[in-house]
């Protein structure tokens, strides 16, 4: 395999700074502060800038550089009816394929989540959740599913952070994630894809509800 190029990795450790949530929405990505704030050159940014734009993550504006694309709330609906789909799809092959070795690396997600939520955590709380999101669609074994739900979640990154402002919102989504874990531990394939979808339509509702 040949090692990724200096874009390249810029690219994807920009990504990965946009779907951990470290740039807010709006926020203006300022070229120097960003180059610091990853150890990569300034060809290399612009190259992931122009990537993450074309993938509706970043905004770029002549003589204003670039920022990070705040979704509008019927964008940020699209994007969680289309992963409640393709996840749910995932969460159904999960449950078919996990083995005892998956449902434990499943199960001690769930328990990161739930430490994350005692200490009052929320950054860690929602990296708990995403990497679950990630496990399902790695044992989905869909590698297109999970190609497309993995540019969605990062393009929702921002909604997760938001709605995990509500209150008992992270509570209801514990609970919501311990559901879909326990179906594919059980080999239930069609509640395992209701639960998954069940969780997405809940988030999508406080979504809905936001002012």
């Amino acid at each position: 395999m040949t090692e990724p190029t200096a874009g390249e990795n810029a690219y994807r450790l920009l990504r990965e700074a946009l779907k951990a949530g470290r740039y807010a929405p709006g926020q203006r990505l300022v070229e120097p502060d960003v180059m610091a704030d990853l150890g990569v050159t300034r060809l290399a940014l612009r190259e992931a800038f122009a990537r993450l734009e074309h993938e509706g993550l970043v905004d770029r504006r002549a003589n204003k550089g670039a920022a990070v694309r705040l979704l509008t709330r019927d964008e940020a609906l699209e994007v969680l009816e289309i992963r409640s789909v393709v996840e749910g799809l995932a969460a159904r092959h999960a449950a078919a394929n996990a083995t005892p070795a998956d449902v434990a690396a499943l199960r001690e997600t769930i328990a990161a989540f739930e430490r994350a939520l005692d200490d009052h955590d929320i950054s860690v709380s929602s990296a708990a959740q995403a990497r679950l999101h990630r496990l399902v669609l790695d044992l989905g074994r869909r590698p297109t599913a999970a190609r497309l739900a993995e540019m969605l979640s990062t393009q929702s990154a921002q909604t997760r952070l938001r709605t995990s402002l509500v209150g008992g919102r992270l509570r209801e989504s514990l609970d919501e994630h311990r559901a879909i874990v326990a179906a594919i531990a059980a080999g239930d394939p069609e509640t395992a894809e209701s639960e998954m979808r069940r969780h997405l339509a809940q988030v999508m509702r406080t979504v809905t509800s936001e002012p």
